[in-house]
């Protein structure tokens, strides 16, 4: 402290200002690291980007391969569970392989796998579409673009069960960080 005893009154006054700017600076970069700590913490796991790829040997899109998170074309909403999916098709099969890995950590803290098994209907060069997959309350057809490199869901429900409430929808495959709904901040 012996330095600013030495300085001129003024130029005391800019250091003891700089240092408390410097502070301020400091806090806001703390904050803000608490702020995105905070909204790790919310949800734990981080999901994998989007990637899409096709193999062209020996025919041409003899497989496609892709991977991301269903994301529906309504975005994100409450309560959409946290999941990541590889799409695989085969074109010699004619066949679509669907692994989706569902996180939940509200209910326990659990990984489940959820397999589907597509039968393609239609495959050319520029795309592919499956027939319908049935569930219990709805149907799914897959259509995935070579020319966009984009996969697409459509979900629609099946008549005459009345349990079913979920809406007709279209997902598509996408980074998973999209999945995400980011938690307006608390109100103090």
């Amino acid at each position: 402290m012996r330095i600013l005893n030495d300085l001129h009154p003024a130029t005391r006054n800019l250091v003891r200002i700089a240092y408390l700017a410097l502070i301020l600076i400091l806090a806001g970069f703390a904050y803000a690291t608490w702020r995105q700590l905070q909204s790790l913490r919310s949800a734990p796991v981080a999901l994998p980007n989007f990637g899409f790829y096709v193999v062209d040997m020996p025919v041409k899109s003899s497989l496609v391969h892709a991977n991301g998170s269903w994301i529906s074309s309504a975005g994100a909403q409450p309560g959409d569970a946290l999941q990541t999916t590889a799409l695989q098709c085969t074109r010699s099969k004619m066949q679509c392989v669907e692994s989706t890995a569902i996180v939940s950590v509200k209910d326990g803290s659990y990984l489940e796998t959820v397999p589907a098994v597509y039968e393609v209907d239609q495959w050319n060069d520029d795309k592919l579409v499956t027939k319908a997959l049935n569930s219990n309350c709805s149907a799914r057809v897959l259509t995935v673009s070579m020319i966009d490199r984009s996969a697409v869901n459509e979900v629609t429900l099946l008549p005459g069960n009345a349990q079913c409430k979920d809406p007709p929808r279209t997902l598509r495959l996408d980074h998973g960080s999209k999945s995400r709904i980011v938690a307006p901040p608390a109100k103090k």
